[in-house]
């Protein structure tokens, strides 16, 4: 929050901007009735409950036989029984309902007698350790990553000069943070707990009238040399050893492809980005949603199974064993596949729920799945193609949103 705080205190020099803002950045259209990203759900429970309904997910996860979502306006992870777990239970419907994992506040874990604190606020991105055991949360409001044991055990947190994180995904012994305000990737090792800085680019700017993120603009090559400067007065020596990458503005969501290449989503630079694992530097811009109306607002980012990428409907003589990238855009309640063999095509799900899909998750042990986290809708949606017949391009709504 440090940006943040430096952009409040000195509001009085802001100029006013017009611009409609939703909680994922400046909107349009009917969508001008979304309130400001950081405006609290007022009407959210602050007291643990044993049970839940899911209000505004903003990330998911499986892990294992469980889905784990996050809250952002609640501060809180809740947990579901898979639809996996259902279906070897015979039902159509999820197995149990939301309950509360990690709630709001004050979490705290005592290592070799000394007792270490860190606050869930503002919980979005998601990650999971088999071998350590761990799941992963990052903490926006507070800017920290906290880590939790499969039982929901409080473990520690990270730290390193994050500026509310969203995004984590994990790879062998890195953790990949997307630093939203600041605009880096960080890359902790988890042997070390010790962070480092893999990409910068420029930072969000703040709109002071409804302190929503809107994008901190520059159309020419002046202002480029202002933000490269600006970036290089922040970081410091980071600037000097990390690649600045001029479309890494605000990123959100983050996933692993393989094990070389990190995808990064930007709803605020309206683009998803693929970047060197080693050295940071930038690939290809994969989506640009300011020339596709259907990718506009790319937000949620997954890897896309064979079964579930095979159903997008592309122009490229693809292999049925091709994946590929799975992209929910926010603005267009559309969720799209990026072949990895070529081509971007848009899914066909149908349900009145699909709106401002902000998440995505994929269950490798259940080949046709996809869950989707709906934010305007409150709701997530579990779509399988695995069943759908012939007629493999309609992904078929089979249970209904989790309760």
């Amino acid at each position: 929050m440090k940006l943040l705080r430096a952009a409040i205190a000195a509001a009085a020099l802001a100029v006013d901007v017009d611009v409609a803002v939703g909680p994922f950045g400046p909107i349009q259209g009917a969508e001008n009735r979304l309130l400001a990203r950081l405006r609290r759900d007022a009407a959210g429970s602050r007291k643990p409950a044993a049970a839940a309904r899911v209000s505004h997910p903003t990330g998911l996860l499986v892990w294992g036989e469980s889905l784990f979502a996050t809250e952002f306006r609640r501060d809180r992870v809740l947990v579901a029984s898979t639809a996996r777990a259902a279906k070897r239970e015979g039902s159509t419907k999820f197995a149990k309902g939301w309950t509360v994992f990690a709630d709001r506040g004050r979490h705290c874990a005592t290592t070799r007698g000394k007792v270490r604190c860190a606050r869930l606020d503002g919980a979005w991105g998601l990650a999971s350790d088999a071998a350590r055991g761990l799941l992963f949360v990052s903490s926006f409001g507070s800017d920290e990553v906290l880590a939790f044991s499969e039982g929901g055990d409080f473990k520690y947190a990270l730290t390193g000069d994050l500026d509310c994180p969203e995004g984590l995904a994990l790879n062998g012994d890195q953790l990949y943070v997307a630093s939203f305000l600041d605009s880096r990737i960080v890359a902790f090792d988890l042997s070390t707990r010790r962070g480092r800085t893999l990409a910068l680019g420029p930072p969000v700017g703040v709109d002071y009238e409804s302190l929503a993120f809107v994008p901190a603009a520059f159309d020419d090559e002046l202002s480029a040399r202002a933000a490269r400067q600006r970036a290089a007065e922040i970081w410091n020596e980071d600037a000097e050893s990390a690649p600045f990458v001029d479309r890494l503005r605000g990123p959100e969501q983050l996933v692993v492809i393989g094990n070389a290449t990190l995808a990064v989503s930007s709803l605020h630079n309206d683009s998803v980005l693929t970047l060197d694992l080693a050295t940071g530097e930038l690939i290809e811009v994969i989506v640009d949603g300011a020339t596709d109306d259907e990718l506009s607002g790319p937000l949620g980012v997954a890897s896309a199974g064979a079964a579930v990428a095979a159903a997008a409907d592309t122009d490229e003589d693809c292999s049925d064993e091709d994946g590929g990238l799975l992209v929910a855009s926010y603005r267009s309640d559309v969720v799209s596949v990026v072949r990895n063999c070529g081509g971007v095509a848009p899914l066909q799900l149908s349900d009145r729920r699909l709106r401002g899909p902000v998440a995505i998750a994929h269950d490798e042990e259940d080949p046709g799945s996809l869950y989707v986290g709906a934010y305007e809708a409150s709701a997530v949606l579990y779509f399988n193609v695995s069943d759908a017949g012939a007629d493999a391009a309609l992904l078929r709504r089979v249970a209904d949103r989790v309760m």
